[in-house]
C-alpha cells in the first residue's frame, strides 16, 4: 500500500506481523563490543609503548636539531653547517614547542610519539568500525 510523500511504502506482510521485537540491550551490547573490539589493539599499544619506551638514533637527530634550534643556531645538526637534518618539519616543530616552555625535549618526544601512536591506533580503530 502507498501512502504520501512524507511515509515509506509499506509490505502489507510485515505490517500484518506487527512491530519488531525491542533489540534495545542486545544492540547496545553489540555497539560496547565492538568499541571495546576496536580501542584494544590502541590500548594494547599504550600499555606495551609505556613498558618499553626508548629512543631510536632517528629520535636522537631529532633532538640535537631541536636543542639547535632552541640554542638559536637554526633547523640544523652543526652549528655553522647549513644542512637540514629532519624530513619530519611538523614534527621537529612541535617538539621545539615543547622545549621552548621548559620541557625536556627527550621526555617530549618520547611521551608525544607514544601519545600519536595510541591515537593512531584508536583512530584507525574507530573508522573502521
Amino acid at each position: 500500500m502507498t501512502t504520501s510523500a512524507y511515509t515509506s511504502v509499506r509490505d502489507p506482510e510485515a505490517v500484518a506481523a506487527g512491530p519488531l521485537p525491542d533489540a534495545g540491550a542486545p544492540g547496545r551490547w553489540r555497539a560496547h563490543a565492538r568499541l571495546v573490539a576496536c580501542l584494544l589493539p590502541a590500548l594494547v599499544i599504550g600499555f606495551a609503548g609505556f613498558q618499553r619506551r626508548w629512543m631510536s638514533d632517528d629520535g636522537h637527530i631529532y633532538v640535537r636539531t631541536v636543542r639547535q634550534v632552541l640554542a638559536g643556531n637554526g633547523p640544523v645538526f652543526n652549528a655553522g653547517e647549513r644542512a637540514e637534518s629532519s624530513t619530519g618539519t611538523l614534527w621537529q616543530w612541535l617538539l621545539v614547542a615543547g622545549g621552548a616552555v621548559g620541557a625536556d625535549v627527550a621526555t617530549v618526544a618520547m611521551y608525544g610519539g607514544l601519545l600519536f601512536t595510541v591515537a593512531g591506533f584508536a583512530l584507525a580503530g574507530v573508522g573502521a568500525a
